[in-house]
């Protein structure tokens, strides 16, 4: 059973929560969903851009993206893991550099592997 706000599917069939962050890898967007403590995955069938040409408006068809959730159970607690097996607290921001999702969770800094959902928290306190 999915929580009220939190769904993943096509378009309007997906729900998302909060979104506190969002980046893109050139081919995907890429969102912090504080809202239920998840990253989530926007994809399309026509990838974006790594660069944008001046003056080129094209993006991302979101009422056609497949929005999926690639870690995160829901729980509040940060906790590393891959996948459902990982939590957040509070994340938000999101940059992105060599395959990995860098973002803040309630005084920690986390790195989500893009490819395979795997959470670690590489510094801070808490």
């Amino acid at each position: 059973m999915e929580a009220a706000g939190f769904l993943d599917g096509v378009g309007a069939q997906a729900w998302l929560g909060t979104i506190t962050g969002l980046d893109s890898d050139g081919v995907n967007l890429w969102a912090v969903d504080a809202g239920n403590r998840r990253i989530r995955k926007l994809s399309s069938e026509t990838p974006l851009p790594a660069v944008q040409p001046a003056g080129w408006s094209a993006g991302l068809d979101i009422p056609q993206a497949r929005i999926s959730t690639v870690a995160g159970s829901g729980l509040n607690q940060a906790v590393d893991g891959t996948g459902e097996a990982a939590s957040f607290g509070s994340p938000s921001g999101m940059a992105i550099a060599d395959g990995k999702g860098y973002l803040v969770d309630a005084g920690w800094l986390r790195a989500v592997d893009l490819s395979t959902g795997t959470v670690t928290t590489i510094g801070g306190t808490g």
